[in-house]
């Protein structure tokens, strides 16, 4: 049948509008729909059956997008009330109000931003770029049509924490304690130290909690107030009195009015108010593909009268030739309200299979050992920087198990130039009749990941291995640059996030001694070199190329320059390669927790000492390395009273305090842990570990921790070395 309609308009608009009239039954499925020309719309449809349709008159959508019930009603279309009458050629519709016509005048916005994925190189973050990901815009339900749509019960509820949160004041979170070691550090059996394995799997660069970003557009209620707050207390924020009154009012319809005029309030504190997440409903506007630097940038449009889109974004990867979703967080608390358009969104993605190595250096780089010890960061002695375990700074640190020598070439500018092998090689520093003399080649062979796509969308994990060339005197050939183009892929990336990410070697030190030697240590230094195809070696200074490294002296990973001069390798005055010391030690780590005694007498297997008036308890234990690269933690328990004393230093320390872990004081300044050999021992006075309400009597552990400080450049310690001494336990009480 034909529904012949007069639309016309309250106010005549002042630009030409396209405009459609829908049909739609009783269950919400399009009968059919029909262009506005000259005020009128002539709409072909189906017979009905039951109650008339419902009509409703708006722009038309966006794309392929298939026009719905309520994908309408959220972009502001205008339902008229009108009644079907089979007597009439022509239905007069009532005219479209003016608000409604100023609403469908479509205004764009620019939609730009990057998808990165935060990673850390020797100490900084870099944000590694995450190219060829799908990035999907989507429109939140505007809070105003929410707001409409809610039940006066949730309205009233809706006001009434909005006010609480606005008018009290903020209470900040008090921090934590530091865990204690056993949650920072695997507890190994003393048995087990030392004979871990090798696990390429290497742990999370970062803490992982809470992997996504914090919520965009949030702010706090101190930037309703222009003015400082004082320090450590954050006053609550004084509402107008008459937005205060509007708000209170028993007026139900009032209150509503109210929220939609200041929704801007609402927005920073909705993802605090699980209720509402329910509610909450998003479109898809558009998919955009991010390029080799992760950006994207598109146009969307929305309605000129109204407010600005509230965007939220999600994001898909090729991953083993499947899209997969990487970054999807909760609407609620990563919407951007009101975004600004044109302004950059930068979206954090923490999954470790995407991201783009981007080239950061000139003709040869090296970036260190790992991703955490740069060139610039090793010493004289070849040692990494120290780090902090719990309270203790250590001041140095070896290496040690597998080391990844990252490096990277441009290989096509090499190529040109007629090099196309290098090699990396190690020898025990000392002194030698030559600078070529005493060199053992690294001949480890290894893989590095890449992702190679093929279109339309098919992507694969494949191997790069990483072999010798018997033609070329069994050096490594350079990697390509895009090794994806030989298989025949339009596009692919190095995606290998291990510690094989962009190694040029893997060095594994636990190869220098044998069995049977009992000092696992020693210094050495290494060396890379270029190659021609035919296995001779290149003159860097007569071809005119110079190894660069990072610059550690900024924080831009863009910065390189030329190797200093103690990482240079000369033969004859004539740069042939670089060279780097390092200090390697695998030596075990040594703990034993020894009986406490007082007055000679030692707890024993049973664990009771009857203890004679007027004497200390001798406390002892061992902490040991053969060369003092480790970090002890010993603590004492007390019943149910938690660490009543605890100690840590470098098991090279000559004394240390005990320390009540309470308030980190000095329990005693005179009867310290001193160090005799490998063995720390302390003379307590028993009213340091008895409770006066226990009567003279308690019951007490021991533990003890032991921390390889050694680093691969990649787990940040050899951690799997640490040694955890079994618990010991005594009790006190005093003689009959």
């Amino acid at each position: 049948m034909k529904l012949l309609l007069s639309i016309p308009f309250e106010q005549k608009p002042e630009q030409q509008l396209d405009l459609l009239a829908y049909a739609f039954d009783e269950r919400g499925n399009l009968l059919g729909s029909a262009p506005v020309k000259e005020g009128q719309a002539n709409l072909e449809l189906p017979d009905w059956k039951g109650r008339q349709p419902r009509l409703l008159i708006a722009p038309p959508m966006h794309g392929d997008e298939t026009p719905t019930l309520d994908s309408l009603l959220k972009r502001d279309a205008y339902e008229p009330v009108w009644r079907y009458n089979p007597q009439l050629r022509v239905h007069d519709l009532l005219p479209i109000p003016v608000d409604f016509s100023r609403l469908w005048w479509r205004c764009l916005c620019r939609v730009r931003g990057r998808v990165v994925r935060p990673i850390s190189i020797f100490g900084f973050t870099i944000n590694l770029p995450v190219c060829n990901a799908r990035v999907h815009i989507c429109e939140v339900d505007r809070l105003p049509l929410l707001i409409k749509q809610l039940p006066d019960n949730l309205i009233h509820r809706l006001r009434d924490e909005l006010v609480l949160q606005l008018e009290r004041p903020f209470v900040p979170k008090i921090p934590l304690p530091d865990p204690p070691p056993e949650l920072i550090a695997p507890r190994l059996p003393l048995s087990q130290a030392g004979a871990v394995g090798f696990d390429p799997q290497p742990d999370p660069l970062g803490v992982m909690l809470n992997p996504q970003p914090e919520p965009p557009g949030i702010i706090s209620r101190v930037a309703l107030n222009p003015q400082p707050l004082p320090p450590r207390e954050l006053a609550a924020v004084a509402l107008p009195t008459q937005l205060r009154a509007s708000l209170l009012s028993p007026a139900t319809e009032l209150v509503r009015s109210t929220l939609i005029d200041n929704v801007r309030l609402i927005h920073p504190l909705i993802c605090s108010w699980p209720w509402l997440w329910p509610w909450l409903r998003c479109d898809e506007l558009t998919v955009v593909e991010t390029d080799d630097q992760g950006r994207f940038d598109t146009l969307i449009s929305y309605p000129c009268g109204g407010d600005r889109p509230d965007l939220y974004f999600w994001v898909e990867a090729l991953i083993g030739g499947v899209w997969t979703t990487v970054y999807r967080p909760p609407m609620r608390c990563n919407t951007y309200w009101d975004y600004a358009c044109g302004s950059e969104v930068t979206i954090r993605v923490h999954d470790n299979r995407v991201g783009c190595w981007p080239r950061l250096g000139p003709l040869v780089s090296v970036y260190g050992i790992g991703n955490q010890v740069a060139v610039e960061q090793v010493d004289a002695d070849g040692y990494a920087p120290g780090i902090g375990i719990n309270a203790v700074t250590t001041p140095r640190r070896p290496f040690g198990h597998v080391l990844g020598l990252w490096a990277d070439f441009n290989t096509a500018a090499l190529a040109a130039a007629g090099v196309t092998h290098y090699l990396w090689s190690y020898r025990p520093s000392g002194s030698y009749p030559t600078p070529d003399t005493g060199w053992t080649p690294i001949t480890m062979p290894f893989g590095r990941r890449y992702r190679a796509d093929f279109p339309p969308a098919n992507s694969v994990s494949k191997l790069y291995n990483f072999e010798t060339d018997p033609a070329a005197n069994n050096t490594f050939p350079i990697p390509p640059d895009a090794p994806w183009l030989a298989d025949g892929a339009s596009n692919g990336d190095w995606d290998d996030t291990s510690l094989n990410g962009i190694a040029t070697a893997l060095f594994d030190t636990r190869t220098l001694h044998g069995a049977g030697d009992p000092d696992k240590s020693g210094s050495y230094e290494v060396k890379l070199e270029l190659f021609r195809s035919d296995g001779s070696r290149v003159d860097l200074t007569a071809a005119g190329i110079d190894i660069q490294t990072w610059d550690m002296s900024t924080a831009n990973p863009f910065d390189w320059h030329n190797i200093l001069p103690t990482n240079r390798f000369e033969v004859g005055g004539r740069l042939m390669g670089f060279r780097m010391p390092i200090h390697v030690d695998n030596n075990p780590l040594a703990g034993e927790i020894l009986d406490v005694q007082v007055g000679g007498v030692g707890a024993g297997e049973c664990g009771f000492i009857e203890y004679p008036a007027g004497q200390p308890a001798t406390i002892a234990f061992r902490a040991s390395h053969l060369h003092h690269h480790a970090a002890f933690y010993f603590a004492l328990t007390r019943g149910s009273s938690g660490r009543i004393e605890v100690a840590q230093a470098m098991v090279d320390a000559a004394v240390v305090d005990p320390i009540n872990p309470s308030d980190n004081s000095v329990i005693d300044a005179v009867n310290r842990y001193n160090r005799t050999g490998v063995t720390f021992t302390r003379h307590a006075p028993l009213s340091q570990l008895l409770k006066a309400e226990c009567a003279g009597r308690a019951a007490l552990a021991e533990e003890l921790y032991i921390y390889a400080t050694a680093t691969d450049g990649w787990n940040g310690r050899l951690y799997w070395l640490d040694v955890s001494v079994p618990v010991k336990a005594f009790a006190l009480t005093p003689e009959e």
